[in-house]
């Protein structure tokens, strides 16, 4: 196993047992996690950040606007505070850029884990996702064929774009065929070769994996689905599932907005109450 695969690896197994006991309650799961996510910002901040320079900075930039208030009838005392002011601002994002930068990685780490799982809903009876396989240069498209395990229902009729090595189709999930808590699974044959994987399908709440290609950082930014077989004749499958929709104090919105508010709740809370430099 290579060192990016034990990252992508150890990465969404943390994700997942943090998930796991908040999975029945996609709404709860998805603040509770968005909080952590802005708790553990602040507190990244704090521990990488200079507060003394920053303080320092903030004064300085204040004191400028200041002059140039106390000052708004004379233009060169006021282009001479401007001219300070935006040296100050120059020198706060200074102090504050390895800090900044730290944060955004953790972030980024964490939307990818997040996004996956909260972005679109599991199949119930009625919904269908489209399942999207892109071949590699010279796999011929009517060679592929895509059908399902049990549990799982492919619809007969496919999308095949030769020209874009594409083929698509529609799959669904049957609760008649179902055997216990197996979950239904798709399975993606050319020639002799196959790739196979799960269906995010009622009872289950939350998404697994939607994406896969033949990148290095797929499993990074795109986890969840199962490796792409080295000898297996396809770049990338997608599978597009109903969007999710959660509710955010009651209003439901896509998990962008619950996460982008529960992460400025999760941040501020402790920069008040300990009163964070920022």
């Amino acid at each position: 196993m290579s060192v990016i695969e034990a990252i992508e690896s150890g990465l969404y197994a943390l994700f997942g047992l943090l998930i796991a006991p908040l999975a029945a309650h996609p709404d709860r799961g998805l603040a509770i996690v968005s909080l952590l996510c802005g708790v553990a910002t602040i507190f990244v901040f704090q521990a990488t950040s200079n507060p003394a320079a920053i303080r320092r900075a903030r004064s300085h930039i204040a004191a400028h606007i200041l002059e140039m208030r106390i000052y708004q009838n004379d233009l060169v005392l006021i282009l001479h505070g401007l001219a300070a002011a935006l040296a100050s601002n120059l020198q706060y994002l200074r102090v504050v850029a390895w800090p900044v930068l730290l944060i955004a990685v953790m972030v980024a780490i964490a939307i990818t884990q997040i996004e996956p799982r909260f972005a679109q809903a599991p199949l119930g009876t009625d919904d269908a996702a489209v399942v999207t396989v892109i071949c590699s240069p010279g796999t011929d498209v009517m060679s592929v064929s895509v059908h399902g395990g049990l549990g799982a229902v492919v619809e007969p009729r496919s999308v095949r774009v030769p020209a874009r090595r594409e083929v698509s189709c529609r799959a669904g999930v049957d609760s008649d065929q179902r055997v216990g808590d197996q979950r239904p699974r798709l399975f993606v044959d050319i020639g002799d070769a196959s790739y196979d994987f799960p269906l995010a399908a009622s009872p289950e709440t939350i998404t697994d994996g939607t994406e896969r290609s033949r990148s290095p950082l797929s499993g990074l930014l795109h986890p969840g689905l199962p490796d792409l077989p080295k000898s297996f004749p396809i770049e990338r499958i997608e599978i597009q599932y109903p969007p999710a929709r959660h509710s955010l104090f009651g209003w439901p919105t896509n998990w962008w907005m619950v996460f982008i508010a529960w992460s400025l709740i999760g941040a501020l809370i402790p920069k008040l109450l300990l009163r964070i430099e920022v």
